[in-house]
Parts: C-alpha cells; structure tokens; sequence
C-alpha cells in the first residue's frame, strides 16, 4: 500500500491522517512542508495533489489525468497559494465538516475536504 500520503476516499480518511496533521503543525509553525494527497472519485478514479509551502507561500500540482470523467479539461493544474485557511461546519443532524482551503486572492483551491 502507499506510504507517506494521505488518502481520502468520498470525504472520509482512509489512511495518513497523522500525514496531513504534521503538514498542518509545520504551516502553523511557518515552516518549509509538503504532503501529497490522493483523493478518489465516486468511480474510482484517483487524483493526485502535491502540495508544498515554503514558508511563505503554498505551491500546489493536482495530476487528474487518471480521472476518466474529468472531461476535456486538463489533466495537470499548477497553481501558487498565499494563505491555506481551516473551516469547519455543523450539519443539520449533528455531522461536520473541515475543509482545507488554499487562497490567493482572488481564486481558492479545496484541498481536503473531510466529512465527521
């Protein structure tokens, strides 16, 4: 199985939660990190997130081009972030979520969305 990455499955953690906590303590601190995420469609097709921050900005490289439905879009997407914000929700009956946002400006790009 993959090491080293963070796997979402559907907005449920299926593996590296303690691999995405470490990136976040890193940020928090203003440290130079990175992870790599692998979330999964509803068909099952995986796409794949390399995000790093350097201390002062986020870089962000999603590759979809394993995802069958993403069109005629492109396959790659690079993009640069000057802020990553956490935002958490309480459903009506009682769920949360917490989604990770990456901001700059004008654009932001989810980059972990979990549902609880």
């Amino acid at each position: 199985m993959l090491e080293g990455v963070y796997i979402l499955v559907h907005g449920k953690v299926e593996k590296g939660q303690d691999i995405w906590d470490a990136f976040v303590q890193s940020v928090d601190r203003g440290e130079a990190a990175q992870a790599e995420i692998i979330r999964f469609t509803v068909e099952g097709d995986p796409i794949i997130e390399y995000v790093y921050y350097d201390g002062k900005q986020f870089y962000l490289c999603v590759d979809n081009s394993r995802d069958a439905y993403r069109g005629k879009g492109d396959a790659y997407y690079e993009a640069r972030y000057s802020s990553m914000v956490k935002e958490e929700k309480i459903l009506e009956g009682g769920g949360k979520t917490i989604e990770y946002c990456l901001y700059d400006g004008e654009n932001e790009y989810s980059i972990v969305y979990i549902a609880e």
